[in-house]
């Protein structure tokens, strides 16, 4: 006779916890899909919470908070359909923050784009040195070495005109103008958009 092990309804939320053994057995899965709805309605001020029954199902609320706005909503981008020469693109991406690294790496696996994650400006240029790579996808601000600093030694040092865009939560007209000081082909804004993502890689490619 098996025996199936509960853990406490809000754990859940928790990095790879899942309410039962036989859930992950039965299904599949890391237990990473609720830590990271979690955490980014949490990054925005919001809250959630869950109410489940054994044999009824699960119900999750979570509240955000907004202001209101008299713009008039732009209308959705057209998203051009995928090529296979260009998913066959490599992508390396540098950035510190756990949460956008893996949201980043589950896009670029979607789209079917081949890609290398490292965690800063340093690293990054290690690979470039080492791995053959398309285009780069930089966080700015990052320990030991920012994506300023990294630019600069790729453009200048190295020599190389790989296909460079910023990833960048600051999009002032400093920073947009700062990015193409150092001779960064684009940018990138923050929160991630898959969308967004893909269209910026297919410009960066026919460049």
């Amino acid at each position: 006779m098996s025996h199936e092990i509960r853990t406490p309804l809000n754990s859940i939320f928790n990095v790879f916890e899942q309410t039962e053994i036989s859930t992950s057995n039965s299904y599949g899965g890391t237990g990473m899909g609720l830590t990271i709805i979690k955490q980014l309605i949490e990054a925005q001020g919001g809250s959630i919470n869950v109410k489940s029954k054994i044999g009824e199902g699960s119900t999750f609320r979570f509240t955000l908070l907004f202001g209101k706005t008299n713009i008039e909503v732009e209308q959705s981008i057209e998203i051009p359909k995928l090529d296979s020469k260009i998913k066959n693109r490599s992508v390396l991406v540098a950035g510190d923050i756990p949460l956008n690294q893996l949201l980043i790496k589950i896009i670029l696996n979607d789209f079917g784009f081949e890609h290398e994650v490292v965690e800063n400006g340093k690293i990054a240029i290690e690979k470039l040195q080492t791995n053959t790579h398309d285009i780069i996808l930089m966080d700015l601000q990052m320990p030991e070495m920012n994506g300023f600093e990294a630019a600069e030694y790729i453009r200048k040092t190295l020599k190389s005109k790989i296909q460079f865009s910023a990833l960048t939560a600051d999009v002032t007209t400093v920073d947009i103008s700062k990015c193409k000081e150092f001779a960064m082909d684009d940018y990138i804004s923050k929160p991630i958009d898959e969308n967004l993502i893909y269209i910026k890689i297919m410009e960066l490619v026919k460049k």
